[in-house]
């Protein structure tokens, strides 16, 4: 039984995030791995939103985390880390589940924890094998494609053994040749591209900049917005990202 942990949930809707679910959860496509091109360009966010949507559909489901530059689930949710390796995973000792829920997580090692004599194709695949006899679905969330973690397994190696990738997009953020770079490893390795997900969330709506700029006036600023934000919520340009 893996340890149970209680976690705030972010929301399962995004608004890009649908159609990647239909193209691949809904396909009943078990493996799925999610990277980008560049750092920083809300990997961790949209894999966690997918796996809790997956999740609240009733399907058992692991968030891998192979990215150790800036783990998600240990900075964010805070779960503690541990020295796993591939071929050395114990569910008991290394995955976390959110009490209540089918949502389990498995939170990226430490840096020293992927050797080289971990990342043989047949390891990978073994792993995943083992995982997938507990779970229903396993979600990787990877280090992005032109900037590898040094000591992490290469994303393209990982790929290559899930049903799916799903490519990650900051709005605004990653140049063309970066994205076309990222592509052309994915084309070259054959990896299956399930489609790319474009995320605005670091580009704040109207709405959200507007309560930024009250709150910077104190207490005189929040109550004023207290009073106009129920109204200015209902106009849709308002939450609307740009």
């Amino acid at each position: 039984m893996s340890r149970l942990h209680d976690v705030a949930p972010l929301p399962i809707e995004y608004d890009e995030t649908a159609s990647i679910y239909a193209k691949t959860v809904a396909k009943d496509h078990r493996t799925i791995l999610f990277t980008s091109a560049d750092r920083g360009e809300g990997v961790s966010t949209i894999a966690y939103a997918i796996a809790q949507k997956a999740a609240a559909s009733g399907r058992r489901t692991l968030l891998m985390e192979f990215n150790t530059y800036r783990p998600f689930l240990n900075g964010v949710l805070q779960l503690p880390t541990s020295d796993w390796r591939l071929d050395q995973l114990d569910i008991e000792r290394d995955i976390f589940t959110v009490s209540g829920t089918k949502l389990s997580f498995l939170p990226a090692p430490h840096r020293q924890s992927f050797p080289v004599e971990t990342r043989k194709p047949e390891i990978i695949q073994e792993a995943l094998a083992s995982m997938l006899e507990d779970y229903d679905l396993v979600i990787a969330d990877a280090p992005c494609l032109c900037r590898p973690n040094l000591n992490g397994i290469p994303t393209k190696m990982l790929a290559a053994h899930f049903a799916s990738t799903v490519l990650v997009v900051a709005s605004n953020k990653t140049s063309s040749n970066l994205i076309a770079r990222a592509v052309e490893q994915l084309v070259d390795a054959e990896i299956c591209l399930a489609g790319a997900v474009l995320n605005d969330q670091i580009y704040p709506s109207l709405f959200k900049e507007l309560e930024r700029q009250f709150s910077k006036a104190g207490g005189i600023g929040r109550k004023i917005w207290s009073l106009v934000a129920p109204r200015l919520r209902q106009a849709s340009f308002m939450t609307d990202s740009f």
